[in-house]
């Protein structure tokens, strides 16, 4: 008996959760947020994934070893150095580092087989044609068909480049989020996005989960490549279970720790 009313008090918790998560951090009412009709939009991809499940922050050769028969995309932080050229891998700028993202990729068993989102952090006008060159050399280098690349970055002007010679993009939506954010603001980013998009040529828009409601209402027919990195594996699958019926949500990025693969 005691089991019984156990069993049930944990289903209660978790549909109590459920319920929360849903309300709160995918569902907004309409009058939250202030109408306007944008006309940006993403354009086709290029390519389908193979699986909406991707590995967060695979920066080291450990890491990717370890979880390269995991999953099959893998999340990589990247910055050009211009004076050493190439591509450095790490999620905070730091010139003293010497781990390239060929390093990771000679860490592979198979490169063909995987999907990459390259989280560019420093792309920009200058370097732009040059970083593109040395992504195509790797990408032939290792096999990698540049429709199994994902180059994200803010600059959408700049990742115009690599839409024209076949990789996918992302473009990297400003912090926003729409539970704490006044209607005034939300509008402003809309039409800000909405802009950027219209001049783009990119394949998706990419953003923490939470922007999940904004980006839904402002750009039903966008397509999304969305994180949520925290870990905390009963949320995580939360987040993915609800993430994941969207057809319009093309990956969904977890930590390793969220166990909701």
């Amino acid at each position: 008996m005691k089991y019984f009313i156990y069993s049930l008090s944990l289903l209660a918790l978790i549909i109590s959760a459920i319920i929360i998560i849903d309300r709160k951090e995918f569902f907004l009412p309409s009058a939250e947020f202030t109408a306007y009709k944008t006309t940006g939009k993403t354009i086709p991809p290029s390519g389908k994934f193979n699986d909406k499940i991707w590995l967060h922050r695979v920066n080291s050769v450990e890491k990717m070893k370890k979880y390269q028969y995991s999953y099959t995309g893998l999340e990589i932080d990247v910055h050009y150095d211009f004076f050493r050229k190439f591509f450095y891998v790490s999620h905070d700028e730091d010139a003293s580092v010497n781990l390239s993202i060929e390093h990771l990729f000679q860490s592979l068993q198979s490169t063909s087989d995987h999907y990459f989102w390259i989280d560019y952090k420093n792309l920009n006008n200058e370097n732009r044609e040059e970083s593109l060159n040395l992504l195509m050399n790797i990408a032939k280098k290792y096999e990698i068909p540049h429709s199994h690349i994902v180059v994200e970055s803010s600059e959408t002007e700049c990742l115009s480049v690599f839409s024209e010679n076949g990789f996918q993009t992302s473009y990297y939506l400003p912090r926003c989020n729409p539970y704490t954010a006044s209607k005034e603001s939300m509008l402003k980013l809309a039409k800000e996005i909405d802009g950027r998009l219209q001049k783009s040529k990119v394949n998706y828009v990419s953003a923490y989960y939470y922007e999940y409601a904004f980006i839904k209402f402002y750009f039903p027919e966008t397509n999304m490549l969305l994180w949520y990195t925290r870990d905390n594996p009963l949320k995580a699958f939360f987040v993915k279970n609800k993430l994941e019926k969207d057809d319009k949500v093309k990956v969904i990025l977890l930590s390793e720790y969220s166990f909701a693969k």
